[in-house]
């Protein structure tokens, strides 16, 4: 045909059901006929979870299909084949997205609660300011996934591959990355709160202006990242592989660094304060420079002689 068929929607009357999924044309063509002839045809009927899973089931290609604004609850939509389909909007409850083909999918906007997606592909998939709360990730492939300004809470993404995706402005609370692939990934003034990052790849990553509080990177691949403006609290970094680390003007507070390889990192105009670098490959002065700005810091902390007679 030379015009392009009208996208599927999750609330399409039965006979586009019928069309799409190889139901008898006959009685579709009655249907019709008869629909046309009621004063209620305009009135459409939605599409149930029922036919959504039977026809994942029996491998149908759903790409493209809208689900735009809608809500889907309780739902098996494991393995489906829902290349650029639309969940703008959408409120998704109780979801089994495991091994589904999701690239380019659009979930801007979206409420995803208690969704599991664990192996499934979602390159280039959008989660721009989609609120994201106990999701099952593990393995899962989001390879140039946009997370901008989303709220993520809850959600394990072991393993997971988030090569140059995007968390810019995003809020991630109680998160597990443990393993995650993130070369190059963008999380420029991200929040990342109450996060577990061990052997976390973010190797060439953008994290200038970027918050990470309560947050375990041991043993983390820092190669080349850009923490510039960086707040570093309460967070264990031991063993991190630190090779032309950027951190400058970045603000450390009450961080365990040890055994960490920082020799080629870059400390310029640092914040710090309880920072543990025992046994770390540094940088040529910067055990130096530490040792009197903590110096300079007990100082700034103790009265003054003034404040002293003051107080008497």
């Amino acid at each position: 045909m030379s015009e392009k068929a009208p996208q599927k929607t999750a609330d399409s009357v039965d006979s586009t059901i019928e069309e799409d999924f190889g139901i008898d044309e006959d009685s579709d063509l009655e249907e019709d006929s008869d629909l046309e002839e009621d004063s209620d045809a305009d009135e459409e009927e939605s599409l149930s979870i029922e036919d959504l899973e039977a026809a994942v089931a029996r491998g149908e290609d759903l790409r493209e299909f809208n689900f735009a604004g809608a809500e889907l609850h309780g739902a098996d939509l494991s393995g489906a084949l829902l290349k650029e389909a639309n969940f703008a909007g959408a409120d998704l409850d109780n979801v089994d997205l495991s091994n589904a083909v999701l690239t380019e999918a659009s979930f801007a906007g979206a409420t995803l609660n208690n969704i599991t997606l664990n192996g499934a592909d979602l390159t280039e998939a959008n989660f721009s300011g989609a609120h994201l709360n106990d999701l099952d990730a593990v393995d899962a492939t989001l390879l140039e996934a946009d997370f901008s300004g989303a709220a993520v809470y809850d959600v394990d993404l072991s393993r997971a591959n988030l090569r140059e995706t995007i968390f810019a402005g995003a809020s991630v609370g109680e998160t597990t990355l443990n393993g995650a692939d993130m070369h190059g990934a963008d999380l420029s003034g991200a929040t990342f709160s109450d996060v577990d990052m061990r052997e976390c790849d973010l190797s060439e990553a953008d994290a200038s202006a970027a918050a990470f509080h309560n947050v375990d990177l041991s043993k983390a691949n820092l190669s080349e990242a850009d923490f510039s403006a960086a707040s570093i609290q309460d967070a264990t970094l031991d063993e991190v592989k630190g090779d032309g680390w950027w951190l400058v003007a970045a603000s450390l507070r009450q961080v365990s660094m040890k055994n960490a390889s920082l020799k080629t990192a870059v400390f310029e105009a640092l914040g710090v304060e309880d920072l543990d670098i025992q046994g770390n490959e540094l940088p040529d002065g910067f055990a130096e420079w530490l040792s009197e700005a903590s110096a300079a810091a007990d100082a700034d902390a103790k009265p003054s002689d003034e404040d002293t007679k003051g107080d008497g």
